[in-house]
């Protein structure tokens, strides 16, 4: 598996696996994760989670982007990192460089993550 993430897809730089941390904020973003996740199907309220998690996400400011899921290593909708962005980063990152940052997949398709990134920070209500 080392090798998918080490690999570029379509001449773009992927993050190394070094870089990834586990996501252990305690915060809104990562308790309305905690609730989407505990739901073990894909049942209306599940999908109602994924709204409410996608809304909170963009009234914080995390940006949205696609992405090739072997490049991101989310594969799954819920999973989610942390990532240091390099002060020299280019692409959909590049707005966030010099940030840790967390990066959720919310959707999912073919080959194709649908993503939100934004900065890692205590979010009170």
């Amino acid at each position: 598996m080392q090798w998918l993430m080490e690999m570029p897809a379509r001449g773009g730089s992927v993050i190394p696996a070094h870089a990834m941390r586990p996501d252990r904020v305690d915060d809104l973003v990562s308790a309305k994760l905690r609730l989407f996740n505990a739901q073990p199907t894909w049942t209306r309220k599940k999908r109602r989670l994924r709204e409410e998690l996608d809304a909170l996400c963009k009234a914080h400011g995390y940006i949205e982007f696609e992405g090739d899921a072997r490049n991101y290593t989310l594969h799954r909708v819920g999973q989610s990192l942390q990532y240091d962005v390099p002060p020299n980063k280019r692409g959909w990152l590049a707005p966030l460089r010099g940030q840790r940052v967390r990066i959720i997949c919310l959707y999912s398709g073919p080959y194709r993550r649908w993503l939100r990134a934004g900065p890692v920070r205590h979010i009170e209500d």
